[in-house]
């Protein structure tokens, strides 16, 4: 059966997608809309988008992308992603609650976690409240899954994921599963240097014992401080862009007087310059082009080129 058959695939794509609902029953939708798997909620559909329940099935459809030459596109919660109004093509390899298993080694120096990619940060942070389990505090807030928060590196100003994580597993499409330790690991800011098209399987993280009442105090004090930094109550993709060196993007976006600047549905927060935020009905096409306006207008005013931190993807509509 051929997905074209199926009616159920993009115009645009020449691969074999139908073969996917036999190999993975259940577990794929065609014509994927992407504002439903982002944060941001903007962007065309994907040809089809998968959720692997296991690391096995991971490699099972990544040798199926390799085989049929299909490209993919590994994505968490979608909360730093861009996707262009055009969608994607090919397959989007969806890593999340299915794969969402915790196990927690605990002893009176060390907490280990061993914690697979598709657990929600809240529900970890619930769970460190609740176990007093201390040194995930800067996480709070953050929305996405523990894969894409290790691969961006995410955190605080102060800190990231580099600071918790001991060890990493992932699907390597050459050399199939990878483990190495943090001192094997090329963390940056907010980046993680993985091969190209690997997929984060399990996160083993190094906290320490604590008190459940400090360990949630903790959370509640990063939590208020987040609440009244960042805009929480709109669709947004989180940071747009990088801190500039001794810096923050949002002090020179603010500097260059864009708060509430706007395009279509998007809009430059008022509480926090480094935040567009989707009003209802954007279009990716606005956000990019605020995005664009933004990087000219910093370096007009500033001089400083501004990189993205968002990741975009697709293709334009």
């Amino acid at each position: 059966m051929s997905c074209q058959a199926a009616g159920s695939c993009s115009k645009k794509s020449l691969f074999p997608l139908g073969e996917l609902e036999e190999l993975f029953p259940g577990k794929v939708k065609f014509q994927a809309d992407m504002r439903q798997f982002t944060t941001l909620k903007v962007g065309g559909p994907s040809d089809a988008l998968v959720e692997p329940s296991s690391p096995a099935e991971v490699d099972k459809l990544m040798a199926w992308c390799k085989k049929n030459e299909v490209p993919w596109l590994v994505v968490g919660r979608g909360s730093n992603l861009v996707v262009r109004d055009g969608g994607i093509r090919g397959v989007v390899m969806r890593v999340g609650r299915a794969m969402a298993g915790l196990q927690a080694q605990e002893s009176k120096e060390l907490v280990r976690l061993r914690v697979q990619a598709g657990c929600p940060v809240s529900r970890l942070l619930r769970e460190a409240v609740r176990r007093g389990w201390d040194g995930l505090g800067f996480m709070t807030g953050i929305p996405g899954y523990l894969g894409g928060a290790v691969a961006m590196n995410a955190g605080s100003s102060e800190t990231g994921m580099d600071s918790v994580v001991e060890e990493l597993e992932w699907f390597d499409p050459e050399a199939g599963v990878v483990r190495l330790s943090r001192q094997e690991l090329n963390f940056n800011y907010r980046s993680l240097s993985l091969p190209k098209g690997g997929v984060i399987l399990e996160v083993t993280l190094a906290l320490r014992p604590g008190e459940t009442q400090r360990v949630r105090e903790a959370v509640r004090m990063q939590m208020r401080k987040r609440k009244a930094a960042q805009p929480l109550g709109k669709p947004s993709a989180g940071s747009v862009f990088k801190n500039p060196p001794g810096d923050f993007a949002g002090r020179l976006i603010e500097k260059a007087g864009l708060k509430g600047l706007s395009r279509g549905g998007a809009v430059v927060s008022e509480r926090h310059a480094n935040f567009i935020l989707n009003m209802g009905g954007a279009r990716a096409s606005d956000v990019l082009g605020l995005m664009e306006e933004i990087q000219k207008r910093v370096l007009e005013q500033s001089g400083v080129p501004l990189e993205p931190e968002v990741r975009i993807v697709g293709e334009d509509g």
